[in-house]
């Protein structure tokens, strides 16, 4: 891809000529950068994508070079804006003519889907353990991003919203003890700050929670990441300097909440907000007691994830030379389409919810398939030596 700028001297502009205009882009790309980004090293990338051409009459024609990959659309479109006021500039990639703010400007998912991924992903490795307790299942995308729950009460929810009557003397309050894990999943390269949103919706929605649950359930939060947490230990060692942490985040948000008190979410969550925040200013230090609970997991990378993952299915499998890798993905498949379609194999079965019962009837079916795959290499390595058997005969 060649981009041709031809420069007017007369054009009632600075006058712009190849050994200058390097300095001049330079300048103009500067104006929103850092002022510790070294002069000369940007000076020397510049140079390096422009081909300066002859000089014809009074105009000055420069070749701008660049790969159609990684930053070209940055560079194209700075490109013409530092030039085009008085500049004509040829030969674009007919994407680009087309429209550059339709095909390139705001339009990376990657990170998006990197986050999707990993949540499906923690999904599955929380639906591997609910084989050790069938009374559990797993549910995407409620409350928090995944939630192991009774199974029971996910029935309670749905008979609830049917109008179903539960039996006669029957009630849905239980004095047996549950407990209820939500987990939060937050796929970041860089560190998180302690006062960010997602740090403060998660004490929030513990906070919520727990109050409305009753003493009858043990409510447990975690908040995966894969990355640290920025001053966590300081956070996890309470004390005056977790308070003022506390504090800080509080009043930070609750300034935010109050500027853009018309965002749907923070009117939604407007009197939980309230609530919690009367509860930590009556009583920092036990708000901090409180909020400590919540657990913080980091650094589980997408990596380290895939191989806890294994390392469960293995468990499940046994000894046999189950593929691993197949069942994984087939297991990957129905989360996938669990939380994009919001439909399930089983259209009674709530399409939420990852049913253990479902894991084990998949787990058994990927051990018989193995058996038998098994026994059938076995039976051609005795039909093959009959064969060689019969052949010295």
């Amino acid at each position: 891809m060649v981009l041709v700028a031809k420069i007017n001297d007369d054009a009632g502009q600075e006058t712009v000529d190849q050994k200058s205009f390097p300095s001049f882009v330079y300048d103009q790309l500067m104006t929103t950068k850092s002022a510790n980004q070294k002069k000369e090293n940007t000076i020397g990338r510049i140079s390096n994508v422009f081909t300066f051409g002859k000089k014809v009459a009074k105009q000055v024609e420069f070749e701008f070079k660049a790969q159609v990959t990684g930053d070209w659309q940055t560079y194209s479109k700075k490109f013409n804006e530092i030039v085009g006021s008085f500049s004509k500039v040829e030969d674009k990639p007919i994407l680009y003519e087309i429209g550059k703010e339709f095909f390139f400007d705001k339009r990376d998912a990657t990170a998006s889907l990197n986050g999707y991924l990993y949540q499906v992903d923690l999904a599955l490795s929380y639906w591997i353990d609910t084989l050790d307790d069938p009374s559990l299942c797993v549910m995407i995308e409620f409350g928090e991003d995944v939630a192991v729950l009774p199974i029971r009460y996910v029935n309670e929810i749905e008979d609830y919203k049917s109008d179903v009557k539960s039996e006669e003397g029957q009630s849905y309050s239980t004095k047996k003890k549950e407990k209820l894990v939500f987990d939060q999943a937050k796929l970041y390269k860089e560190m998180i700050a302690f006062n960010s949103d997602c740090i403060c919706d998660i004490f929030l929605n513990y906070f919520t929670t727990e109050a409305r649950s009753g003493k009858n359930n043990t409510i447990t939060y975690r908040f995966t990441t894969s990355t640290t947490i920025e001053n966590l230990q300081v956070w996890k060692r309470k004390g005056e300097a977790a308070t003022k942490m506390l504090k800080d985040m509080i009043e930070q948000h609750d300034k935010k909440r109050t500027t853009n008190s018309t965002k749907i979410r923070y009117k939604r969550e407007s009197e939980d907000w309230a609530i919690f925040v009367n509860y930590c200013r009556n009583d920092w230090s036990k708000a901090v007691e409180k909020l400590s609970k919540v657990e913080f997991i980091e650094m589980i990378t997408p990596e380290k994830l895939s191989e806890i993952i294994e390392a469960k299915l293995r468990r499940h499998l046994g000894h046999t030379n189950s593929d691993v890798g197949r069942l994984r993905n087939q297991l990957f498949g129905i989360i996938k389409s669990q939380l994009l379609e919001n439909r399930g194999n089983n259209t009674e079965q709530n399409p939420k919810m990852l049913h253990p019962q479902k894991l084990r009837q998949l787990i058994d079916e990927e051990i018989r398939i193995s058996m038998q795959t098994q026994q059938l290499l076995k039976e051609n390595e005795e039909l093959k030596r009959e064969i060689e058997r019969l052949k010295k005969k």
